[in-house]
This record gives structure tokens, sequence and C-alpha cells, in this order.
């Protein structure tokens, strides 16, 4: 009976503790983030939560993205032709990584296009006002996740 109490009794108190320590990591994690509010850098960029982004926004395809004279270009392909011209936005919540990041999603923001025209287009967001920040934590930028670039 004795070893049946034991358990009754050690293991939540296990779990539990276990639960404390990773909550503890994560918020010392937000802790070291840096937060760039809208207000410092109007830019062509917006500022929103990337947590709740509609996969409807997400209906393209990057071919190529590179850094060009303080300018972010990306190369999209994606589906359509009737609707002229197709509305991209740049949205980041604001916040510089420990690593020094700053995450970017894309947003295709055009709906209703039902034609079936396979479109490549070249999109270019200024990130001079990114340049300017006073901020030196900030290293580089992630793009969807995928495309890491270096300020």
């Amino acid at each position: 009976m004795r070893p049946y109490l034991f358990l009754l009794l050690f293991v939540p108190i296990f779990f539990s503790s276990c639960k404390t320590r990773k909550e503890n990591k994560m918020e010392q994690a937000r802790m070291n983030e840096v937060v760039v509010k809208s207000e410092d850098v109007p830019s062509d960029f917006q500022f929103s939560d990337l947590d709740k982004i509609p996969k409807e926004d997400l209906l393209y395809h990057i071919e190529k993205v590179e850094l060009k004279n303080k300018s972010l270009s990306i190369v999209v392909q994606y589906g359509g032709g009737c609707v002229k011209p197709h509305h991209f936005e740049l949205h980041t919540d604001g916040r510089i990584s420990e690593e020094g990041n700053m995450n970017f999603f894309l947003l295709h923001k055009t709906r209703n296009d039902m034609c079936k025209a396979l479109i490549i287009e070249e999109l270019n967001f200024d990130l001079s006002l990114l340049y300017q920040l006073e901020s030196k934590l900030l290293k580089g930028i992630v793009l969807n996740k995928d495309f890491k670039l270096s300020l």
C-alpha cells in the first residue's frame, strides 16, 4: 500500500515541477526579446500577430529572396490573371529574437481571382528604416520561417 501512496503523492509533484521549469525558460526567452513598435518604424511593412495568419493569405510560392540597397526583393509565383494588380503585404510582430532576427511573413491579400494563369512577379519592400534602428541586436530577418537574410 505504501508504494502506491508514494506514487500518488510524488508523481503529480514531479510533473508540476517540470512544467514550471519549462514555463520559466519560456518566460526568460520572452524577456530577452526586443519589441519594435509600429510607431518607431513607419515603413513598407505592417505590424500584426504572426500567430493568427489566415491560410488563404499564403497561397503563393516564393522563388527568390534577396536584399538590394536596403530593400527586400521577393520573386513570387501565384495563380490568377483576372484581377490586377494582386496585393501583397509584408507583416512582422516587431520582435527581435535572441539570435538577432526579426520574423516577417508575406501575405497575399487578393481573393477571388478565378483565372488559372501562372504569374511570376517581383515585389520590393523598403527596409531602410529598419537599418536606422538604434538597436544593435538586429542582425537579420527571417521571411516565412524559411528564408534567413543578414542585414
